[in-house]
């Protein structure tokens, strides 16, 4: 073979594998694991009638700060309302759900101005200390873009 044609079979040879390797990851049942960061989906209850922002929280050091925060939450045997989302217009807290079963993180929990409520088979309610927890989301949302500073400042004042 020559060396023009040692090159062609080269360049083919590649071609034919990079083809073969986005054929299996497009293929579902091919048997080929596609590593997927886990990740949890975020939302603001902040507007009735338009769509809540929302966005993935999938950064390990903020999900390790979640983590920490939920480990210094007590237990409120005593909250005496039916759920922490107030029924109101305008900001009503943060609903994130964790699908991919983030270890330390509830799959489904809301927070709102100092008290977490883990939802699920049963209702549980948490303190949110120092609202380190919603302070957290919150700021991700404004880093992210999902919110804009000026609401932010807005949702402060109506406090």
């Amino acid at each position: 073979m020559t060396m023009k044609n040692t090159t062609a079979v080269a360049m083919i040879t590649v071609c034919l594998l990079t083809a073969a390797v986005l054929w299996t990851e497009l293929l579902p049942g091919s048997g080929v694991a596609i590593a997927k960061e886990k990740s949890m989906t975020v939302r603001v209850l902040l507007y009735s009638g338009n769509p809540d922002p929302t966005y993935e929280l999938a950064d390990p050091q903020i999900v390790a700060k979640l983590k920490l925060a939920f480990e210094g939450s007590k237990r409120l045997d005593n909250f005496s309302r039916e759920s922490v989302i107030p029924a109101q217009i305008g900001y009503k807290g943060i609903l994130v759900e964790n699908p991919d079963r983030i270890e330390g993180i509830p799959d489904r929990f809301a927070v709102y101005h100092g008290t977490i409520q883990v939802m699920g088979v049963q209702k549980q309610f948490l303190e949110d200390k120092d609202e380190a927890v919603e302070k957290l989301l919150m700021d991700e949302a404004v880093s992210k873009g999902v919110i804009k500073d000026v609401i932010l400042k807005r949702m402060k004042r109506e406090r």
